[in-house]
Parts: structure tokens; sequence; C-alpha cells
């Protein structure tokens, strides 16, 4: 029983860690993409852009609108 407690006291804390890490990034690539004109994004709803939007050479204007 301590043990499980033990675990997820860790992916409690990990998990956090990659939130923080994750909006972070977020807001990186939406000021990345806002800058190109393909992104709006209502203020208090997370984004999440797929990993290949962030390869600059395969973002043309309008892949999603």
């Amino acid at each position: 029983m301590d043990s499980s407690k033990e675990f997820a006291k860790v992916v409690g804390k990990y998990m956090k860690r990659m939130n923080r890490a994750n909006k972070r990034l977020n807001k990186k690539l939406i000021k990345r993409f806002r800058s190109k004109g393909i992104v709006t994004v209502d203020p208090g709803k997370s984004i999440r852009i797929p990993i290949h939007y962030s390869r600059e050479e395969e973002v043309k204007d309008g892949i999603h609108q």
C-alpha cells in the first residue's frame, strides 16, 4: 500500500513539471504561429499544436484555420 502511494506522489510531481513545461512550450509556439497569422486562440483555452507543425518548412499559410 505504501509503495503505491509513494509512486503516485512521484508521478504527480512529474506530471506537474511536465505541465509547466508544456505551457511554456505552447506559449512559444503560439507566438511563433501568431506572427505567421496561422493560429488564433481564445484566451483561457489551452492549445496543443501537433509537433510537426513546429517545423518551419512544413508551415504554410492556412494549414489549419
